[in-house]
């Protein structure tokens, strides 16, 4: 069923892979191969507490037993035995506690001050430039997780900012992972934040060439 399903979508494939990537561990770390009668209320006992150590989100781990059930429920039609506690799971009902930044603080990290221009005489104008060019850069970045955290969107959205995605005292944008438009009321900080960040800056703000070079800029630590 998972070589199937896998050539109906990317994403299908990448969900079934996972699948079959934890049953392969957990074969691995008890030394058995798991056949389908196998999976019990027992068995779920012991996988779901696995999948949680291996650092699955509990969100995640829910779409794992919805794919193996589904798995389990396709191969009973043809005549695979099953254990009849096979779907008797219960994945435990854990929120986890979000981070989220106060309006106080996103305007100070605006705010805040990237660097210092050295005032050593033996600095090469070379240096210097290249001090410059970086504080700026770190600046663009800081502006941009600022614009991000005021219209809470993705860096895939930010980065296609324009704008004409800002009219009648709101953002709107189709986002690009669910395909959905989103409104976004400007708020009096978007508004200050906006108006002290020029179009051009907004701009030049977005054009960093990859998440990871993003986030690299974000947890800059200039000591290290």
């Amino acid at each position: 069923m998972c070589e199937i399903k896998s050539r109906s979508h990317p994403k299908i494939k990448q969900n079934y892979r996972m699948l079959v990537n934890k049953l392969e561990d957990i074969e691995r770390q008890f030394g058995c191969t798991i056949m389908p009668a196998m999976i019990s209320s027992v068995f779920w006992n012991h996988f779901v507490p696995f999948l949680a150590d291996q650092g699955l989100k509990y969100s995640t781990i829910g779409h794992v037993k919805a794919n193996l059930i589904a798995v389990l429920n396709w191969s009973s039609k043809y005549g695979v035995k099953l254990n009849p506690s096979y779907s008797e799971v219960d994945i435990p009902n854990y929120i986890p506690s979000k981070i989220s930044l106060t309006p106080d603080e996103i305007s100070h990290i605006y705010h805040f001050k990237i660097g210092q221009e050295p005032t050593y005489s033996f600095r090469s104008k070379k240096v210097l430039k290249l001090r410059r060019n970086k504080i700026e850069t770190l600046e663009r970045v800081r502006d941009m997780f600022v614009l991000g955290c005021n219209l809470g969107q993705r860096y895939s959205d930010l980065v296609r900012i324009s704008p004409e995605n800002f009219r009648n005292g709101q953002f709107s944008i189709v986002q690009q992972k669910t395909g959905n438009k989103c409104f976004v009321p400007i708020n009096s900080l978007s508004i200050n934040t906006l108006r002290n960040i020029p179009r051009n800056k907004i701009l030049r703000a977005t054009g960093h060439s990859s998440e990871k070079a993003f986030n690299r800029y974000i947890c800059y630590d200039e000591e290290n």
